[in-house]
């Protein structure tokens, strides 16, 4: 007989505290996806234990695809090196991706590079003297960063922040050099003239910042920054699984959440194969894992 799905509502968890990128993300899915559900998505905050807690209830819930989980890179993947999480990588099931938001290498507005290359060959010369900041100690967007090195064979001196909001005026003022942040939290003050940008790590060119180059287009192929996956726990019916699917491909091409998240500089990638969401997240947890070993941090 045919599954019908949902007959009731849908709680989608974000592991942290409103008004993060995860918690608006969710609610623009939440509300773009009344139009393609014929049940409402309600969106829930469990923060807690660096994303393990609500990560952990949705996980550990029915695996009937009423309870969801806004997962990103971190706390699916990289975070499991730090945290004593209950569950490893084949605890869930990505069902699919929906996008992932961009690093960029942001600089002084009175830097003296104008590119990457520029920037590169100076920090060559000057081994540990660059100052990079950071927004904490091992979060993706500073994994990023420290993969960024590794790649251009630079040593830069990291210096890390509590979060990204104490790095932009640090940015700002001349306290670092250079700092890496995520596109919407230094997209305003660039388009404003305040910052400059070297690069962005993305796949293509951003919209909300539309006139700085990819790292890709400067001859470095690094692509980084959280992605994030709409989650279940694992053995949900396929046919309930396609379901969901269905739906978020649907809002991730509707033009109310396109404009919406490239207003906030986010990158829609719609990927339904969760083999293939698997295989990423196992990738980038891999090479998490030699980043922090490298640092001892591990």
């Amino acid at each position: 007989e045919e599954i019908v799905f949902p007959t009731k509502p849908i709680t989608l968890v974000v592991p942290f505290a409103a008004g993060g990128i995860s918690d608006t993300l969710s609610r623009a899915i939440a509300e773009v996806s009344k139009n393609y559900l014929d049940q409402p998505i309600n969106v829930v905050n469990r923060e807690g234990g660096s994303a393990t807690v609500g990560t952990n209830e949705v996980i550990t819930a029915k695996p009937d695809g009423y309870t969801l989980l806004f997962g990103s890179s971190g706390e699916l993947a990289s975070g499991m090196h730090l945290v004593q999480a209950p569950y490893n990588m084949d605890s869930y099931t990505p069902l699919c991706q929906i996008g992932s938001m961009r690093g960029v290498l942001a600089v002084n507005k009175d830097a003296p590079w104008s590119n990457l290359e520029e920037f590169i060959a100076y920090a060559k010369e000057r081994p540990g003297e660059v100052t990079i900041g950071v927004p904490g100690k091992g979060n993706v967007i500073t994994l990023v960063a420290h993969n960024f090195c590794r790649q251009a064979g630079i040593e830069l001196n990291f210096v890390p922040f509590q979060g990204s909001g104490p790095v932009i005026p640090a940015l700002l003022g001349g306290h670092v050099d250079v700092a890496i942040l995520n596109v919407p939290e230094i997209s305003g003050q660039y388009n404003a003239g305040e910052a400059g940008i070297l690069a962005v790590f993305s796949e293509q060119r951003i919209d909300v910042i539309k006139d700085v180059p990819t790292a890709i287009e400067q001859g470095f192929d690094i692509v980084g920054g959280a992605s994030h996956f709409i989650t279940a726990p694992n053995g949900v019916p396929e046919e309930v699984a396609q379901i969901i699917r269905d739906a978020m491909k649907k809002v991730t091409e509707d033009p109310k959440f396109i404009e919406t998240t490239s207003k906030m500089g986010y990158e829609i990638i719609y990927n339904g194969d969760t083999e293939a969401c698997k295989a990423f997240l196992k990738d980038w947890h891999e090479t998490a894992g030699e980043i922090y070993k490298e640092l001892g941090m591990i």
